[in-house]
Parts: C-alpha cells; structure tokens; sequence
C-alpha cells in the first residue's frame, strides 16, 4: 500500500525502479518494439539502493531480491553475486531463518518475513544452480516455516480470514517452488560438491523430486503436449513448475554422464533421461512462446535453452 511514509522510504524507491527496469528487460527480449530503457530505471534503482546499503529492514531486503532477480535476467553473475552477498546478511541479521513465531510478532508482519526470507531462499538456490557457485544461506541455521497458503487479502494484523471454498491461491504456486529449492540445495551440496558421491545419493535426489512433482494439486500440475491449459481450473504457473521440475531432473542426471566408474547401462539410463528433461524444455519453452506466456521462472528463456540444447547433445551423439 503507498502511504506517505513509504514515499519517503528509499527502499519503495528501489523496489519500483526495479520493477520498471525487470518489465523494460523483459519488453526488450521478447522482441517488442519498445525503447531499452531497463538500464536507466535499473541505474536509478542503484541510487537508492546505496541509500539503504546499511539500513537493514525487511523492505529493503526485498529490494534486493529484485535486483538480483534483474542481474539474473541481465545474466550480470558479478552484480547478482554483490546483491546475493548483501541479501543473506541481511537476511541473518533480521533473524529471518529463525522460527517467526517465537518473535511473537502479528500474523501480518510475520507472514511477509516468511514471504521474504523463502523468496531469497530459492533465488540463492536457482541462482546457484544456474552460476555454479556454492549457496550462501546455511540449511543447517535455517528453522523459520513456510508462508501460509494464503492470497494477500485473506491475511491480516489481526489473523486470517476464511478463504472462500473451491478457490486456490497464488501463494500455492510459490510454496511449490520453496519446497523444489530445498531439493535444489541438497542436490548442490550433496552431489555437485567435491566430495565423492554415490549413486545412492543421486537416486534419492531424483525420488525426491518425483515424489514432489507428483504431491502436486491438480491445479499445478500439466504436462506436454498441453502444458499451457487455457482452463481457468490451473493455475498460470503450472506450465512454469514443470519446465523447473525438468531442468532440476537435467541437473541430476549430468554428474552421471561424467561418471566412469558407473556401469553402461546406468549411464545409458542417465543419457535417455536427460535427453526426454531436455527435449521437454524446449517443447514447453516452444508451446509458451506459441501462446505468447511469458516465463516467470528463475531461467530466462536464453539460458534455458541453451542448458536444454547442451543436455540433449551427448545423448544425439552417441546415437
């Protein structure tokens, strides 16, 4: 809500600016015949950015999720490693990974830390997995809970509201994706470490996920050839969920390709695996450009398609 006081807060300033700079960025890669302006509104944004670089607060944390979110679409590794880097400590600072219901704080105040803190959680997991650089927030030092099922409207300083029956909520679609970036984290510290790992590990990794695609609502999950359903009983993320659900799957199955210790057929198995992950990015890729969905994941379109594309080249070499 814009009161008076957040006019006057550089963080509100940072986060529009930002979310200019992100709508511009996007504007201009999707071909649209507009002026590049997401440079200046992004400059703009660093402005205020500096002014709040030492006043830790939840807003501006959340600043700094988004500008990490625009270095991701810029593909600017050194400016999204900066924001990351001030974003967890400020994050440990505000006790965000700490159980919110012992700060004894309202339902309101305490469901938008959770939002926050689990937003820099899988953007810190993506992020990683995209960059290939270790995570920076801690599983070890993290309790706090997840954020309530819950839209906006139905959350309140005085509790929450009854939700009206049938309906889903935004958050579901969310909730999904902090619960894949925990997956994504084990999957970085456990197999892409520099410990030895064994293929135990990496099926448990790959049943992990399978069991979270498959604990899915109906309403988030779609599959090819249809994955982009222009039935209102889906949610318009789903088609997003299950292009992440294969490039995580991808990411599971290359260490054994690298592997020569493995037996042929478990490689072979790794190989049709990845192949089908990859072949289905670039089919969902290809249906949401079809139907002009814009992709609200944490892989641009540029860089999952080139991942797809490297994926699959092993398996059509071989063959």
């Amino acid at each position: 809500m814009y009161t008076e006081k957040a006019s006057k807060d550089p963080a509100h300033f940072a986060q529009m600016w930002l979310v200019l700079a992100i709508a511009a960025r996007d504007a201009a890669a999707s071909g649209k015949d507009v002026p590049e302006e997401h440079a200046k509104f992004f400059l703009r944004a660093r402005y205020f950015l500096r002014k709040i670089q030492m006043k830790h607060s939840v807003h501006g944390l959340k600043a700094l999720i988004l500008a990490q979110l625009y270095a991701l679409t810029e593909e600017n590794w050194d400016l999204l490693w900066h924001y990351k880097t001030m974003a967890v400590g400020w994050a440990y600072k505000l006790g965000l990974h700490r159980l919110q219901k012992q700060m004894k704080l309202g339902p309101l105040t305490t469901e938008m830390r959770k939002r926050v803190f689990w937003s820099l959680y899988v953007v810190d997991a993506f992020s990683s997995a995209i960059v290939g650089l270790p995570r920076l927030l801690d599983d070890q030092q993290i309790d706090t809970e997840f954020p309530a099922d819950l839209d906006d409207d139905y959350v309140t300083e005085m509790g929450f509201l009854p939700t009206p029956p049938g309906n889903f909520s935004m958050m579901s679609a969310a909730l999904a994706n902090f619960r894949l970036a925990k997956i994504i984290s084990r999957l970085l510290s456990q197999v892409y470490s520099p410990a030895k790992v064994s293929l135990a590990t990496i099926r448990a990794i790959e049943s992990e996920l399978n069991d979270w695609r498959n604990g899915l609502p109906s309403y988030l999950r779609v599959d090819l050839p249809n994955c982009v359903p222009s039935s209102t009983t889906f949610h318009t993320h789903a088609p997003m969920l299950l292009l992440s659900y294969h490039f995580v799957r991808t990411l599971i199955h290359r260490p054994i390709l690298a592997s020569t210790l493995l037996k042929k057929d478990e490689t072979i198995k790794a190989t049709v695996s990845l192949a089908e992950s990859s072949r289905a990015m670039i089919s969902i890729l290809s249906e949401l450009h079809e139907k002009r969905v814009k992709t609200t994941t944490f892989l641009s379109t540029d860089f999952a398609l080139w991942s797809s594309c490297i994926s699959v080249c092993p398996p059509l070499y071989a063959c």
